[in-house]
């Protein structure tokens, strides 16, 4: 593979981004109606980001996984090669599964969020969130 994300240098590049999206997701959100709207809004401009390397991490897993099945012998058969194969491919599909995993719980953050606000906004009457 020849473009940036061929080799593993693009986790190493990724890993402090998704270390604060990963930090991000583990502050609970906010009662107060303008610190969960600015909440929200963090968390949404990193959804576009890690959309992208989950693409990234998925075309790495589909590369490594076919580098694996080409340069294994050919008498490896059914499950055996699927074992072999998952093996190989055990770190990428980790990472790829992480970023599933962080893709899925903005979008659950996402949902609940407007869910709160929608409720403390019937509550408190109407709420304009302000620039800071």
């Amino acid at each position: 593979m020849t473009d940036e994300w061929g080799d593993d240098s693009w986790i190493l590049k990724a890993l402090p981004e998704i270390q604060a999206v990963q930090k991000i997701m583990e502050d609970r959100l906010s009662n107060n109606p303008a610190k969960l709207y600015n909440q929200l809004c963090t968390v949404e401009a990193w959804h576009g980001r890690m959309t992208a390397l989950l693409a990234d991490a998925n075309a790495r897993l589909d590369e490594s996984e076919y580098q694996a099945l080409i340069t294994l012998p050919e008498g490896v058969k059914g499950s055996a090669r699927d074992i072999t194969v998952a093996n190989i491919v055990k770190k990428e599909r980790r990472l790829r599964d992480i970023l599933d995993g962080l893709c899925t719980s903005i979008k659950n953050r996402l949902i609940l969020g407007e869910s709160l606000r929608r409720q403390s906004n019937a509550e408190r009457g109407s709420f304009i969130p302000r620039g800071e």
